[in-house]
């Protein structure tokens, strides 16, 4: 988006923008009526839109991430949850979107600490200077 772009782009409603960033609008529509369906149960709904955008604007493969909500039909609702929840995690999830995915993967209970340390290990195992391992 050039500078030219912006006053254009902040005219947009969210769900404009969530088109605009990749999303067909046949799953546009899906994710608004997900979210319509979530929205009595946010605490605040509005910045979790907000958020909404900034994840799919920000994910690798907009199209890929709203597919995964029309195939999983919790992922979206759990997401607005945390999305609303917290400036400070909508950021986080933004920031690293495999955050969310780690959430989903275990359902947001904690993972044993035998399994944390293996993982660790495992990864850096095959790194061969320090400036990896301790990027790790």
């Amino acid at each position: 988006m050039t500078a030219s772009d912006a006053p254009v782009a902040a005219a947009l409603s969210p769900w404009e923008r969530i088109a605009r960033s990749g999303v067909p609008a046949d799953l546009v529509g899906l994710i608004q009526t997900q979210f319509d369906h979530a929205r009595p149960r946010l605490a605040d709904p509005d910045t979790a839109l907000r958020n909404l955008e900034r994840f799919l604007a920000a994910a690798r493969h907009p199209l890929s991430t709203a597919a995964l909500f029309e195939r999983d039909r919790e992922a979206l609702p759990q997401l607005l949850q945390l999305l609303s929840s917290s400036q400070y995690l909508a950021d986080q999830l933004v920031r690293d979107q495999e955050c969310y995915d780690l959430v989903r993967m275990t359902e947001g209970r904690p993972v044993a600490r035998e399994v944390l340390v293996d993982e660790l290990v495992s990864e850096v195992g095959g790194l061969s200077d320090w400036g990896r391992v301790g990027a790790a």
